[in-house]
């Protein structure tokens, strides 16, 4: 997403805010073979909200990114 800003003394300058997804590998502790279903879904569901918990700490950061790229300031 590029945008392009004018300063004071009438130079353009071009900005460039890049969103690099990352790869996210969760650890739910020692594997057994025989691990309950039950036991399986609050390992994903722990895994989930920490997921979250990254994702809303970045979300100023994702919400001026998307704000950038909309030019037309439709909301979309």
């Amino acid at each position: 997403m590029k945008s392009l800003n004018t300063s004071t003394n009438s130079q353009k300058q071009v900005i460039e805010t890049r969103l690099i997804p990352r790869l996210v590998t969760f650890r739910t502790g020692r594997s057994r073979k025989l691990q309950t279903a039950l036991e399986k879904r609050h390992s994903n569901d722990a895994a989930y909200r920490m997921l979250l918990r990254r994702i809303i700490s970045k979300k100023t950061t994702i919400i001026r990114a998307m704000q950038d790229y909309d030019t037309c300031k439709t909301g979309k």
